[in-house]
């Protein structure tokens, strides 16, 4: 999806062995008489402009989610890049950073340097991202990588605005087991590391709410747009072929 069939060439090492023609291969040979392995040429139907929002806010600290998050936004940025698509890039933490038209090759790094400087932080919500959208008249297909921590409304207006544009919204969802399900029994005291609010609570009632908050989210995200639910790197790992589908598929459903 999202690339066709353009020429034949030479096998390089890196290139995937399933797109290796192996009849034409079978009647070519080198000077030295060895079978020559010839693989199918792709190229992008057409370009796209996507929209990549990457949340670094002091939630996603937690059990090192972002690094999960990063692990997504390569997947994406590979995508995007195979598929010479023009990439805009919101960077989420104590502000906003919106950087256009970036070469997808660079996101990766681009997000390295900013992990490498500080810990998640701040607490701007993907509310913001909303109003960027509207405001920069994208219509474009948008990837929001992100967690739980946001009002339910905010995910429902950034994929209603990108349905009013006649694109499509994914969410990639990041999260933990231990976020979702006590470990153990007993009252204790959280505090919210975006806003610093404390609650003093039992975990089976605390934990309650958020289940409910999740499910909230999920049930609002299957109406109005596609969404990744992420339980950590290992889950990820497994989610690989899913990520990638999810970006193929949202960029043919524009228009």
């Amino acid at each position: 999806m999202g690339i066709e069939y353009e020429d034949f060439r030479d096998y390089e090492y890196g290139d995937d062995i399933r797109f290796i023609d192996w009849r034409l291969s079978a009647r070519s040979t080198k000077p030295s008489g060895e079978m020559r392995l010839i693989t199918k040429e792709f190229r992008a139907e057409k370009k796209v402009h996507t929209t990549i929002v990457f949340d670094y806010t002091a939630s996603l600290a937690f059990k090192g989610k972002y690094l999960v998050s990063l692990y997504i936004a390569t997947l994406l940025s590979e995508m995007s890049r195979q598929l010479s698509d023009n990439v805009t890039l919101v960077f989420l933490a104590d502000n906003v950073k919106v950087l256009s038209n970036i070469d997808p090759a660079k996101i990766p790094y681009i997000l390295l340097k900013y992990i490498c400087l500080e810990e998640p932080r701040g607490s701007i919500g993907i509310k913001e991202v909303y109003d960027i959208y509207c405001s920069l008249g994208m219509k474009s297909p948008i990837y929001v990588i992100t967690d739980y921590a946001n009002p339910y409304q905010d995910y429902i207006a950034i994929a209603r605005a990108a349905r009013a544009a006649n694109t499509f919204s994914t969410f990639y969802l990041v999260s933990t087991p231990e976020e979702i399900s006590p470990r153990a029994a007993g009252r204790v005291t959280l505090v919210d590391p975006e806003i610093g609010v404390s609650l003093e609570s039992e975990l089976s009632t605390f934990y309650k709410h958020v289940r409910d908050h999740v499910a909230t989210v999920k049930s609002a995200l299957k109406l109005y747009s596609s969404m990744v639910e992420i339980l950590g790197l290992r889950d990820a790992l497994q989610k690989t072929y899913r990520i990638l589908v999810s970006y193929q598929l949202a960029r043919r459903q524009r228009g």
